[in-house]
C-alpha cells in the first residue's frame, strides 16, 4: 500500500500537513469519500492494478480499483503520477521489461481516456526486478503482475509500504 504524506523534507510534520491541505482543492475531500476528509486527511492509499500471465490488459477484478485510483489522481489536480509496471519472474529480463511497460501504458491509456493530462503521467517498467513476493507459486506470481501507482516525489513526499 502506498501512503502519501503531506510532509516537506526538513520541515516539521504539522507544517507539512498544513501546506498539503492548503494546496488541495475543496473537491479533494468530496472526491475521496472513504479515504478521509480535508480535516482528517493525512494519507491516501492507492491499490495496485493486477494482470493475468503474459497479458497487458488489467484484470476485470481491477476495474473498481482503477476507478478509485482515478478519482484520487483527478482530485490531486496537478500532481504527477508514476505508473510502475511489474511482472513475475517467468520469462527473460527483456521480455518482462517490455511487458511491464505495456502494462503501465495500458493503465496510462485508461487514465488519459478518463481525462488525466498525459503531462501528469510518467511510466517506469521494473519488469521482474521488484517483486512483492518471492515464492514460486501462482498466488505469489499474481501479486507480482501489477501496475503500482505513486505520486511523483516532486509533488508530494511518498513512501512505499509493502
Amino acid at each position: 500500500m502506498l501512503k502519501i504524506c503531506f510532509l516537506v523534507k526538513g520541515v516539521p510534520a504539522f507544517i507539512g500537513l498544513l501546506v498539503g491541505l492548503l494546496f488541495l482543492s475543496p473537491v479533494y475531500a468530496e472526491t475521496l469519500q472513504g479515504h478521509g476528509t480535508a480535516s482528517s486527511l493525512k494519507t491516501v492509499s492507492f491499490e495496485d492494478t493486477y494482470f493475468d500471465f503474459g497479458d497487458a490488459t488489467p484484470q476485470e477484478s481491477s476495474t473498481e480499483t482503477l476507478k478509485t485510483n482515478l478519482q484520487i489522481i483527478i482530485a490531486l489536480q496537478t500532481a504527477t503520477v508514476v505508473l510502475q509496471g511489474h511482472t513475475d519472474n517467468r520469462g527473460t529480463d527483456e521480455y518482462n521489461t517490455v511487458l511491464g511497460e505495456k502494462r503501465a501504458r495500458s493503465v496510462e491509456r485508461h487514465l488519459i481516456t478518463a481525462g488525466v493530462s498525459p503531462d501528469r503521467i510518467q511510466i517506469v517498467s521494473y519488469g521482474e526486478e521488484q517483486p512483492q513476493c518471492d515464492e514460486s507459486e501462482e498466488a505469489c506470481f499474481q501479486l507480482n503482475r501489477r501496475v503500482h501507482f505513486i505520486i511523483g516525489q516532486d509533488a508530494i513526499g511518498a513512501s512505499h509500504d509493502r
